[in-house]
């Protein structure tokens, strides 16, 4: 990615590559759901055990209306366990969407790069401490962004 010139009106810059924010954002949020549906699954499941237990120990028949909640319960355990499998599959679809993203780890600035700026490739975070007024290639290392002399960029990237 050939990156222009920064702005020196000190508005914060955010350049990333290899990532897509919105498709993070979305992950974070099903993640959220998933885990309080999975809380309240929990919950449920250890009603319906100990509803189970009790019947067992005591050997008793339950009324109408306990077998009512029971069955209640056990519907809402089914529903709930559903939604978490949906859930785990969004999550999964979108993980390998934002995996999909081709990036082979470098950001090149024909220019000057002002500090401040802050550089993303894939889920690495680099940010410019101190401004380089030539030009400079930012390439990823593992989970380290480093800088290089500058090379510039010809291939066309996209997603795989």
């Amino acid at each position: 990615m050939l990156l222009p010139s920064c702005s020196t009106s000190g508005v914060k810059t955010i350049i990333e590559v290899g990532y897509n924010p919105k498709l993070k954002d979305e992950i974070d949020q099903l993640n959220e759901e998933l885990k309080k549906i999975t809380q309240l699954r929990s919950k449920i499941h250890l009603n319906i055990q100990g509803i189970i237990r009790q019947v067992r120990l005591k050997k008793i028949k339950f009324s109408k209306e306990k077998k009512k909640l029971f069955g209640n319960m056990q519907v809402q355990f089914n529903q709930i366990t559903k939604r978490v499998n949906e859930i785990e599959s969004e999550i999964k679809t979108r993980q390998e969407d934002q995996d999909s993203l081709v990036a082979n780890g470098r950001m090149s600035a024909s220019c000057k790069v002002l500090a401040g700026v802050i550089l993303r490739i894939r889920d690495v975070e680099y940010v410019v401490r101190e401004s380089y007024d030539r030009a400079v290639t930012f390439l990823l290392d593992g989970t380290y962004i480093r800088t290089d002399k500058y090379r510039e960029i010809t291939e066309d990237i996209t997603r795989s």
